[in-house]
């Protein structure tokens, strides 16, 4: 059976000090009492001391968190904190870094820097702070759907607050797209020449931005290896450290530009979307401080390369070129798909068909993928559609329900991915065998696949609702001849981390056991899978391949001799 998921709560500063519940304007007043810079400054060395991103990490394990309480918070509270700990209750994790970062940089009038500078003992108490203020509790709507989309509304922050995906696996995705998946498209897909309309926006060209990033990601490797218990290290990016490459100066500079901010440029003073909102440090993660980067958040670092080549250009592109553009990243993303499982998954178990075509009409494809397991066909949709800010994080069932149903179940002018599935097994259960491709003929069992590319796909809920909506609209009359599962909701992420065991069984059999191990479906895939499990992604044999010619690369560009 699948491990039974485990929700450990954190700790509260209300609950941990026994006072009354915090307040926004209390918080901001405690963070006007210190030099800013020396908060930031905190939050990065913190992150490497917890271990965030990089690896996956979202929440300090318990040993780390024990190494670090004497570390972090006065004398009189360290065995309060252990006790905790011993519970299993959560003290650190890395929203509240995040948290902290983006109220600093949203504090008007920005503090002075002759302030005096935040001591580490002062540190746990802003986080367990911060921690408090993360959630706020909302209301519950009544019907089944509207349920649904709630539990999804208000368990997608936290879900990405303790996000399973180690960020060097999406990095190495978006390079793939760039350099195997653009490539690989037909003509009359590829469009765009994104290296040119990122360099006529960013003035850098995409190649050395990309390995700029994988350059980062270096270094970040590098501090946790430098890592000591009980000291905070450093955790800079000098800019000097990149001195010594074939890169110019101002090169250099204009790629800072991209990822960093100072205090002295900060951004407009919005106030955020709901509780998990950090829009801003995910545009500009490395606060620049004395000629050193220190990185806040590695998950968003690392997703500069995508932020900038996909959305940073799409809303630089005329309003008559932006649906042709996701529409032309959208297939980006389909064949991104067919290539994970064309190249991972064993061909003894799995027959894949990218972009499958009806023999009486070879212009319609049947879906995005076709696997066969034996007698088992699943049918896969993959869907490039994010879920905007403005409705991630606002808590509300509403504008969740409006963009499930527009962007995965209905869709307006292009069906989406539950109304593709449904027309799809309509017709491959009521067609003549003559209509279907040979190898389809026999196939007596479907799986409906829906693959986001955004972590929304393997949240909570997500899948219930989904399925709900297409148990709805399912005739099980007309097709009784044939099997159709419930259907499966997974995101890209939770694809990649199949490929260990899609190397040695049926796809087919990874689903079937999803559904098993959770009947409703509401818990995220992880959570309900005996084969698939949280953190890093293994068995990714070519992503390694590539990671080795990208350093290869990296260090002839730059000419790095270190």
């Amino acid at each position: 059976m699948a491990v039974e998921a485990k929700l450990r709560h954190w700790v509260p500063w209300y609950e941990f000090a026994g006072t009354e519940l915090d307040t926004m304007d209390e918080f901001q007043s405690i963070l006007q009492k210190y030099r800013p810079s020396s908060i930031l400054i905190a939050c990065s060395r913190l992150n490497v001391a917890f271990n965030f991103g990089v690896e996956g990490g979202t929440s300090a394990e318990f040993e780390r968190a024990k190494q670090w309480v004497p570390v972090v918070l006065p004398q009189k509270f360290i065995q309060r904190a252990f006790q905790y700990i011993e519970d299993e209750r959560v003290l650190f994790f890395q929203a509240q870094l995040r948290f902290l970062s983006a109220e600093v940089v949203r504090l008007d009038p920005v503090p002075s820097e002759t302030l005096p500078e935040v001591e580490n003992e002062d540190l746990g108490e802003l986080l367990l702070r911060a921690g408090e203020l993360l959630y706020a509790p909302q209301e519950r709507p009544r019907g089944k759907l509207d349920r649904l989309a709630d539990d999804l509304a208000r368990f997608l922050p936290i879900y990405e607050i303790d996000t399973p995906t180690d960020p060097f696996i999406p990095l190495m995705r978006f390079y793939i797209f760039l350099t195997i998946n653009i490539p690989n498209l037909s003509s009359s897909h590829r469009r765009f020449d994104v290296e040119a309309e990122f360099e006529k926006i960013f003035a850098i060209p995409l190649k050395t931005y990309c390995n700029f990033m994988f350059a980062l990601l270096m270094h970040a490797r590098l501090e946790r290896d430098r890592s000591e218990p009980y000291a905070l290290i450093d955790a800079g990016i000098r800019t000097a450290w990149f001195k010594n490459t074939n890169l110019s100066t101002e090169l250099i500079e204009r790629i800072f530009e991209t990822v960093c901010f100072t205090l002295a440029k900060l951004p407009d003073k919005k106030m955020p979307l709901g509780y998990a909102d950090f829009e801003y440090l995910k545009d500009a993660p490395y606060f620049r401080h004395d000629n050193v980067l220190y990185c806040l958040d590695y998950d968003f670092a690392l997703g500069k390369l995508e932020s900038g080549a996909l959305w940073r250009v799409l809303r630089s592109l005329p309003e008559k070129d932006q649906d042709p553009y996701l529409s032309f990243w959208g297939y980006v993303f389909e064949d991104y798909v067919s290539w994970i499982l064309g190249t991972y998954a064993s061909k003894k178990h799995n027959a894949v068909y990218p972009s499958p075509r009806y023999e009486d009409n070879p212009q319609k494809e049947i879906c995005d993928t076709i696997i066969i397991c034996g007698g088992t066909a699943i049918l896969i949709e993959a869907k490039l559609g994010t879920c905007a800010t403005t409705t991630r994080y606002s808590g509300d069932y509403k504008k969740m329900r409006k963009y499930l149903e527009e962007k995965l179940v209905v869709g307006g002018k292009k069906a989406a991915a539950v109304k593709q599935l449904l027309s799809t097994i309509t017709k491959l259960t009521t067609s003549p065998p003559s209509v279907l491709p040979p190898w389809l003929r026999n196939i007596r069992k479907f799986i409906p696949l829906v693959i986001t590319r955004d972590e929304i796909g393997s949240c909570w809920a997500i899948n219930g609702y989904l399925n709900e909506r297409f148990e709805e609209q399912l005739n099980r009359k007309s097709c009784r001849s044939h099997t159709i599962t419930p259907l499966v909701c997974v995101s890209v992420s939770t694809l990649e981390r199949c490929v260990r065991n899609i190397k040695e069984m049926p796809f087919a059999k990874i689903l079937e056991d999803r559904i098993k191990g959770n009947r409703d479906l509401m818990r995220p895939f992880e959570a309900a899978s005996n084969y698939v499990s949280r953190g890093t992604a293994t068995g990714l044999d070519e992503h390694i391949k590539m990671l080795r010619q990208i350093t290869e690369e990296i260090v002839k560009e730059f000419g790095m001799t270190e």
